[in-house]
């Protein structure tokens, strides 16, 4: 008599082969989403940390009851005092927060142009008064967009606009 019971054990059930198709393509998915490269969203978390900077710098006007200065080069961005001539990474002011330096610099390969700032040997400049909002030194910046930072890196680009009279910045991917 044949044994049966060897002929059912080869092979998988439907149930079986559902599952490990599933398991397969999870472990593909996640691989592939480990080898993309960081370069490729490098623009875009970029212009969220300058945004995110603008932010901190308006915040820190309103609390010091100070004008502040955010300095942007092509390849970073810090915040100073707006006294302070030049604004860069030695000049910046010391962030509660962290306690270092308010200064940036880009991280992989990632570029900056900015268009409607001042202009300054250091790079372009927008002054925040005491209560955060964008001005010349004397009074508020009315144009509109006060000035956008347009970051560039692995062929992607992502933009920071500065609002006037309120300096709301956003970042447009």
């Amino acid at each position: 008599m044949r044994n049966h019971s060897f002929l059912k054990s080869q092979g998988m059930t439907l149930v079986e082969l559902i599952v490990v198709l599933l398991i397969v393509s999870v472990l593909g998915v996640s691989l592939a989403l480990r080898t993309t490269s960081k370069s490729n969203i490098a623009a875009l978390s970029q212009a969220d940390l300058l945004r995110n900077g603008f932010v901190h710098a308006q915040y820190l006007a309103l609390n010091k009851n100070t004008p502040l200065s955010v300095a942007a080069t092509a390849t970073g961005f810090s915040v100073c005092l707006s006294t302070v001539s030049p604004c860069n990474s030695g000049t910046a002011i010391t962030d509660p927060g962290t306690g270092s330096k308010f200064s940036e610099t880009f991280t992989d390969g990632v570029t900056m142009t900015t268009t409607g700032a001042t202009g300054t040997a250091n790079g372009a400049l927008v002054t925040i008064d005491s209560v955060g909002r964008p001005s010349n030194g004397t009074s508020l910046i009315s144009t509109n967009p006060v000035a956008v930072y347009t970051l560039n890196g692995a062929g992607r680009i992502a933009s920071v606009t500065v609002r006037p009279i309120t300096g709301f910045a956003e970042v447009m991917y």
